[in-house]
């Protein structure tokens, strides 16, 4: 899409042509209208390209590169280019973009280049997803110490990564054996969530092991794991239908 010759007022506006369209824009309020689009609950966003490209490219701006990235990533109005959207990313976190940092980070742990991941997911604090991405990136180098860290931060603060920062702690809680724990942890999943993963669980350790953890349940912990397991089974999860038909 072709950026048309532009004169006006302010530094910052500038007329576009898109489709036989043409746009006279602010362009740091029209990007930052974008950032704001991609934030919302359902991540869905759109723009007009030849506005991010020239936000991205001519006016340095680390939201617009940031999505720019993003759009290279995920093949969003472009074909998918991962080195392009690594170096657009880059460039938006070497600015301070949070958010970009982050999704770098994820990025490099993905393709295996963790020191790079570590690097970038530090300066990410403060994003939405950074202390589970941390919690994630320290549970796959089997940092288990620094990995239930940041979970616990991720499940704590967010403000977004919660529920996945709870079922990765489970898993780490569960090959230590540290049932107790688990049954804290996966109850605040129950309650605080209404996650039928985390109810099936809770339901069956309640059931098999009892509050004390013991293995000796008493019929108020068998009562309450079979009403989770219940519940778990009416939204669809097939761990929870397994452990009823085996109770059965």
């Amino acid at each position: 899409m072709a950026l048309i010759s532009t004169s006006a007022t302010f530094a910052q506006v500038r007329t576009f042509t898109s489709n036989g369209q043409t746009f006279t824009v602010d362009i740091a309020a029209t990007i930052n209208s974008y950032y704001d689009e991609y934030n919302k609950p359902n991540g869905l966003w759109g723009c007009i390209p030849c506005i991010l490209e020239y936000a991205a490219e001519k006016e340095h701006l680390s939201k617009a590169q940031f999505l720019y990235g993003i759009s290279y990533m995920q093949g969003i109005d472009r074909d998918k280019d991962f080195k392009k959207g690594m170096m657009w990313l880059k460039k938006a976190a070497d600015q301070g973009e949070k958010e970009a940092a982050g999704e770098l980070g994820a990025y490099y742990d993905e393709f295996g280049q963790y020191v790079d991941a570590e690097r970038y997911l530090l300066k990410a604090l403060g994003a939405k997803f950074a202390y589970y991405n941390l919690g994630h990136h320290y549970m796959i180098q089997d940092n288990m110490e620094l990995a239930e860290k940041y979970y616990k931060l991720a499940i704590d603060h967010g403000p977004k990564g919660q529920l996945m920062a709870i079922h990765n702690l489970n898993i780490i809680f569960a090959r230590q054996m540290r049932i107790a724990d688990m049954i804290v942890l996966l109850r605040k999943g129950s309650e605080n969530y209404n996650d039928p993963y985390c109810q099936a669980r809770l339901g069956e350790l309640l059931y098999f092991y009892g509050s004390n953890c013991d293995e000796r349940p008493s019929n108020k912990d068998m009562t309450e794991g079979k009403r989770w397991l219940e519940k778990a089974a009416a939204d669809g999860d097939d761990h929870a239908k397994k452990v009823l038909s085996e109770i059965k």
